[in-house]
């Protein structure tokens, strides 16, 4: 229990702000993740009237562009920082999941399922590195799994379950998905105010009696 203890406990030199702090960005994200994953094989057929071949390659499509925004993620984390990047995706994964849950054309609505897939598996790749930076090598493990497996799963895990209870009252699925757009929009101001840049430095240096504060990374 040694490495949960060292994430949780309180102090100078405590882990628990940043295990609040990735949490927190994962469940940010995850508001995209749940509505959109939950639901968009019944808001296209029963919204859209698309046909079931239509919604398997819509799905195909989208977890393909899903890999290829992990890919360019994790590309941009090395070239322009974890800040920056984290930043992008989250802003595209909003406005993605905003157009996907508010547009009536077609073809406007699959590509914002693949935008949104895009942003969506990039912002995670985001979360994963930060988790695993912030946190020292002997409890990086269980950082990573508080953070991004347990409690950062809160979100996603939960929103589903909001839309649907608020899909009557606002007048239809679409509308209460995309109200959930706003999550990745949280997570961009804690992402700016809070997070330090990680990139090019040691985990020495990322500790939290030597890290830079965010206002302060390059």
């Amino acid at each position: 229990f040694t490495p949960l203890w060292r994430c949780l406990r309180s102090g100078e030199e405590s882990y628990r702000g940043r295990l609040l702090l990735i949490a927190a960005l994962c469940n940010c994200i995850g508001l995209v993740g749940g509505p959109t994953i939950s639901f968009f094989s019944l808001y296209a057929k029963r919204d859209h009237h698309w046909k079931s071949s239509q919604i398997g390659a819509a799905i195909v499509l989208a977890y393909l562009m899903g890999t290829v925004g992990t890919l360019l993620c994790g590309y941009l984390l090395d070239r322009i920082g974890r800040r920056v990047t984290a930043a992008l995706f989250f802003l595209a994964s909003a406005f993605a999941m905003f157009e996907l849950f508010r547009t009536e054309n077609h073809g406007a609505t699959l590509l914002a399922f693949m935008a949104t897939m895009f942003a969506y598996q990039g912002a995670r790749t985001a979360n994963s590195a930060l988790s695993s930076e912030l946190f020292p090598t002997g409890a990086r493990a269980t950082g990573y799994c508080l953070t991004v497996q347990v409690l950062g799963q809160l979100g996603w895990m939960l929103s589903p379950l909001a839309v649907g209870a608020l899909s009557v009252p606002l007048g239809g699925l679409g509308k209460a998905a995309s109200l959930f757009a706003a999550g990745p929009l949280i997570g961009i101001v804690l992402i700016l105010t809070m997070v330090p840049e990680t990139r090019g430095k040691t985990l020495e240096q990322l500790s939290p009696e030597t890290a830079m504060p965010a206002s302060g990374a390059n």
